[in-house]
Parts: structure tokens; sequence; C-alpha cells
């Protein structure tokens, strides 16, 4: 009876295993699974003092004990300093959309490690993320027994996952998005069908050097022997260093001006959540497009979604097919969260996970889109390797008021008494007015101010980092803020017409 209701309906069956799956995932072989996870040397959290971390034999000594899953991936890799998650959505979301198998592999995550793991739009549930962990923990085990070699770091660890997942899930191709840099990270070991750069600005400058021209050399490491690289980088000095790696790689280069560009850019007449651009190519295949429809806010978004677009073209080569109306009707859905996430309107809270100068930058244009509240309200928390007077540079001169703390659980995050002293720094600077800033070192008493200024009718940004987007993210939802934003679910997949 069960087995025939099942065969019957299998789309039920597999949303009630999800939901089944979800519901407790505290379970004593998940609690293993997520504690030996967490025992790994993690540089999301903490600072790079070995140089040594950063290098390829550990990770591609775990996968051949793996089976080697990234030779039997079809993948698009993803690198830059700020638009690589945004774009890598569009990608996989019209990839779905468009009757496709997909995986996306992202980082880092806002709620739970599950996030990062995404198969046509759903992550990985708990128990298969648990399964997947419990398989690798005896192979790192053995390998942190070696005295001349690094252990797997949790980037590790998760970037395998994310291959051997994938594989075992049977898609048609995956979407990987570099953690940090490129030529040293975990995901550069993949064999992708076409490579993408999406930007190149100063960022995570211990790591990857102190000029543009240094960090254009680290993400233009993932260029390979003959594979297309798709450019959205605009920098005179980057874009030098990256057509010299593509020349010596004999990798066809597609570059943003000079191949293809977003023009057009127009935020939509009575809704100021959605724009149209047009997309201009201007060499085989990039096909030129207009009023493509945008669900993703700023125009930072149509230059990302004029990446997506010229890599779709470039696959068409391939034989895959992509349907024009089923990518417009994707495009206008994609949302990110922690991306400019509008959480609530009148009053304006918006949630960002900007970290660096330009994507900063980023964030200020789209608020002005949106007319954001003209009473601003600043809640910011960053890490101490960032440029925090870069930053606050642009951030303060745009808001009434800061409120600067420091989001848990991380040696790296910025003492918020030192932000508050470069506030004065700036105050100083300006040369009209100054802007009010208080100092809650606890970042929930930083939500209680917040959610304080908003019941007065003022409009909150949070920004500065990742994990202050996500901590006031969850706590936005425990205190009652619905943290839906503007998320919409993938549109189903459509079967690919003959």
């Amino acid at each position: 009876m069960i087995n025939d209701l099942k065969n019957r309906f299998p789309a039920i069956f597999l949303h009630l295993f999800r939901f089944l799956m979800t519901q407790d995932p505290q379970t004593p072989q998940y609690r293993e699974a997520i504690a030996f996870l967490a025992d790994r040397e993690n540089h999301e959290r903490t600072p790079v003092h070995n140089a040594r971390t950063f290098q390829l034999a550990s990770m591609r000594q775990l996968l051949a004990r793996l089976g080697d899953p990234q030779n039997l991936l079809c993948a698009i890799h993803i690198a830059g300093t700020k638009g690589k998650g945004s774009t890598a959505a569009m990608l996989a979301a019209v990839g779905t959309a468009s009757g496709y198998r997909v995986g996306l592999y992202t980082s880092p995550h806002l709620d739970c490690v599950e996030e990062r793991f995404v198969v046509d739009g759903a992550s990985i549930d708990s128990h298969t993320l648990a399964e997947l962990l419990l398989e690798m923990k005896p192979i790192a085990e053995e390998m942190d027994q070696h005295p001349d070699r690094i252990g797997p770091t949790y980037f590790e660890i998760v970037t395998a996952l994310a291959m051997l997942y994938f594989v075992r899930q049977k898609v048609d191709f995956c979407v990987l998005e570099v953690g940090m840099g490129g030529r040293l990270d975990s995901t550069n070991v993949c064999r992708p069908e076409v490579t993408v750069i999406t930007s190149v600005s100063l960022d995570h400058t211990r790591e990857l050097g102190d000029t543009v021209s240094q960090i254009a050399h680290e993400k233009a490491g993932i260029i390979k022997q003959g594979i297309p690289v798709v450019s959205g980088v605009t920098d005179a000095a980057a874009r030098h260093v990256i057509a010299e790696k593509a020349e010596s790689c004999k990798a066809p280069l597609f570059e943003v001006g000079r191949d293809f560009k977003a023009a057009n850019y127009a935020v939509a007449p009575g809704n100021r959540l959605q724009a149209t651009f047009d997309f201009k190519g201007h060499c085989k295949p990039l096909k030129t497009r207009e009023a493509m429809p945008l669900g993703l806010l700023g125009r930072h978004q149509a230059e990302n979604a004029a990446l997506a677009l010229a890599v779709l073209d470039l696959l068409s080569i391939q034989n895959w097919v992509w349907d024009d109306l089923i990518v417009r009707q994707t495009l206008a859905g994609v949302c990110c969260r922690g991306r400019v996430e509008v959480i609530s309107r009148d009053p304006d809270l918006v949630i960002d996970a900007a970290h660096n100068v330009a994507s900063i930058g980023a964030l200020l244009e789209a608020l002005d889109e949106i007319d954001f509240g003209p009473s601003r309200v600043l809640v910011f928390a960053s890490s101490l390797d960032k440029d925090l007077l870069g930053m606050l540079k642009r951030l303060v001169p745009k808001f009434r008021h800061v409120i600067l703390t420091k989001y848990p659980g991380s040696s790296r995050a910025a003492d918020p008494k030192h932000l508050g002293k470069i506030v004065q720094q700036v105050n100083v600077e300006l040369a009209q007015g100054k802007t009010s800033f208080e100092v809650q070192r606890d970042p929930v008493a930083a939500w209680r101010v917040a959610c304080d200024r908003l019941a007065q009718g003022q409009s909150v940004c949070v920004t500065g980092s990742f994990f202050i987007a996500a901590h006031l993210r969850r706590m936005a939802a425990e205190t009652g803020v619905p943290t839906e934003g503007r998320q919409q679910p993938l549109p189903k997949p459509v079967p690919l017409k003959g």
C-alpha cells in the first residue's frame, strides 16, 4: 500500500521525507558529524597565521581518497572580489528552471551549513549531510597523522563534500563559488566548462596581496587551458593580468566592455524593487537581449546578470539549451539572502553582507535606488582584516546614526570601540555635520536599539560582514521581524523544448 502510494505520488513523498529530516536534525549521528566539522581549522572564523595553509596538495589527497569526484563533474567556476555569489545563484536558477539538474556550492552560510550544498534549489538534508561528513571523518583523521602535512581544513572538507554530493545526486552541471582568491582555493581542482571572474578590488589583502594586480593574479589562477573565461573586471591593471593569463592558457577571453555589457539599466516604474537592463553582446556567440528583468537590487546586479548571460551563451555552443522566456522569468525571480535584502518596508530594514569598499559602494547606490528612508540608521560590524576606514568613510556620511557592534564566535571580529574611533576620525574629516554613533558590544543589545529606531519610523541597514548579516537576520526572525525579505521560490523546472 505504502509503496503503491509512493510510486503514484513521488513528489509528495519526497517533500515528506525532507520535512521529516529537517524536524529534528539533532540526532546523535548529526551531532557527531557537526562536532567533527566544527573541530577543523576554519579560516572563515579565525585569522590565517600560516601561509602553508593555502595549498592544494591536501585537497587533492582528500579527493583522491573519495574517488576524485571533481573529475566527474561538469562545472562553472566563479571567482571575484564581489558578485560571485549572485552570479552563481542566477546561473543555478536558470539551469534548474530550464530542466537541468543543477548543484550550487557557495560560502559562507547565513543560518546553517546545509545552505552551502544546494541541488535544484533545495539544500542538502541534515541526514545526508551527517552521512557524508562521517564518511569523510576517518579519512581526515588519518590524514591528520602525517607530521609533514596539514590535515584537511573546514573549507576543504565542505568543498570535497559538495563535489561528492553533487556526483551522487547526478547533477547535469554544478556552479562552484570560490571561497577566497582562486589560484590556491580548494575549489580550484575542478574541471570547468567555463570560468568566470566577476570583479577585482582590494580585499583579503593579507592573504592575496595589497595591490589590485596581485589580487588579479590570484583570481586568474582559476583559468584553465583552453577553457573560455568570462570577465567582469574593469580595473585596467587587473584586466591586463587576466588577459595575460588567458593568453598563456590559450583560453578564449570574453571581457565586459569589449565583448559584452549591461546597458540602459532602469528601475521599473511603480516598483522600486524591480529593474530592467539590456544585454549587449558584441561578438559571437554572445547575443543581444533587450529589457531583461532583474529581481536582484542594484545596478551592480545588472552587471552580474550580464556575466551570467555571457556564460549561458558560451554554454549554448556546447549544446546546452536555454529558452529566452525561461531565462527572463528566472532572472526576474532570483533573490539572494543577505544581498541588499529588503526585510521590511515603511520603515525599511535592509540586511546586506557587504564587507569591502567596492561592495559598500554598490550597497549605497542600491539604497538610493529603492528610496531608502531619509532618517537612516546603520548597524555595523566587520572583521579586523578589512578596510574599516575605507568602508566607514563611505558609510558614515550617508547615515544619521551608527550602531557599532561585534559579531560573536570569531577572533577575526573588530572591536566596536576601535570602530568608534574610526567613526570619530571620519566625523572630523566631514565638511558639514556629524553622524552620531554608539557602541554596543553585544549584538543583542545592538539589535534592540535598532528595533527601537524602527519603531520610531527610522530606516535601518545592517552591513559590514557576512557574519553580522547572518546573526542579526536570525535575531530578526526570533524577535518577530519577518525575514523572508524578497525571497521567492525558484521557478519550477520547465521541460526542454525539442
